[in-house]
């Protein structure tokens, strides 16, 4: 009974305060039941849309040299893929179109390593 309160109650949560990806200039996070951690735009080697099963997803993948416990735990899913982290597709907008979007801010503000 607790379990299943619980879900509802993150369900009227997620009605009221849906998922939102929050881009900045200096990198990116998503706001669901909790704020992520940022993850910064110099650290993303690139975006792709995956799926499982009937869902997208637009998938990151941090560059080698950057990947720590702390950055690994920004990963928003546990990634069936080679994926570091994924970024759930149903945010107003197509996994295709989110991807793309993500793809252009980390070409105009990553920093030249």
């Amino acid at each position: 009974m607790v379990f299943f309160g619980a879900a509802g109650l993150a369900g009227l949560y997620s009605l009221f305060r849906p998922t939102q990806l929050i881009l900045t200039r200096e990198g990116f996070q998503v706001h669901g039941l909790r704020l992520k951690p940022l993850v910064p735009w110099n650290e993303v080697e690139r975006f792709s849309v995956s799926k499982v099963k009937s869902t997208k997803f637009v998938s990151f993948t941090l560059k080698a040299p950057t990947k720590s416990p702390a950055q690994r735990a920004a990963a928003l899913v546990s990634a069936p893929s080679r994926a570091d982290g994924n970024i759930p597709a149903y945010l107003e907008k197509g996994a295709e179109e989110v991807r793309a979007l993500l793809e252009e801010w980390r070409t105009q503000y990553s920093v030249a390593d």
